[in-house]
C-alpha cells in the first residue's frame, strides 16, 4: 500500500461521527492531525469501502493516532472522519517507512 498525498481543508463531522471517534480516541486530535499535518495517508484496507483513507501521524502535542476518513467533496477538501485509534507500534513503523516525518518513540522503532 503506497503512501498518498490528500488535500484535506476541512473536516465534516456528523454527530454520528464524532460519537464513534470519541469511542476510541478525543476527537480534537484527529482535528489536531489534521492541522499540523504530520501525517502519511493511504488507501484504506481491502475488504473497506474503496475512497476512504487511513492516516498515520503524531499531534502537534505528541499523540500518535491512525483514523480514517471518508471524502465528502475531494475537490474542496472536505473529509469525514469514520472511527480513530491509538497509533499501533506496526502503523508508526508504517508511517516512518512511507517518510513521515516524525521520530518514532524507541518501543517503535524496527528492532535489530
Amino acid at each position: 500500500m503506497a503512501a498518498q498525498r490528500l488535500d484535506i481543508r476541512e473536516l465534516h463531522w456528523t454527530a454520528e461521527s464524532e460519537d464513534h471517534v470519541e469511542e476510541h480516541i478525543d476527537a480534537s486530535w484527529v482535528e489536531e492531525l489534521i492541522e499540523g499535518q504530520d501525517y502519511v495517508a493511504f488507501p484504506n484496507k481491502e475488504d473497506h469501502p474503496p475512497h476512504f483513507r487511513m492516516l498515520i501521524g503524531k499531534t502537534p502535542s505528541g499523540v500518535w493516532i491512525t483514523t480514517i476518513i471518508r471524502p465528502i467533496d475531494v475537490e474542496q477538501g472536505i473529509w469525514c472522519p469514520v472511527t480513530g485509534w491509538p497509533a499501533t507500534h506496526i502503523e508508526q513503523r508504517k508511517y516512518a517507512k512511507a517518510g513521515g516525518r516524525s521520530k518514532l518513540p524507541r518501543r517503535a522503532a524496527k528492532r535489530r
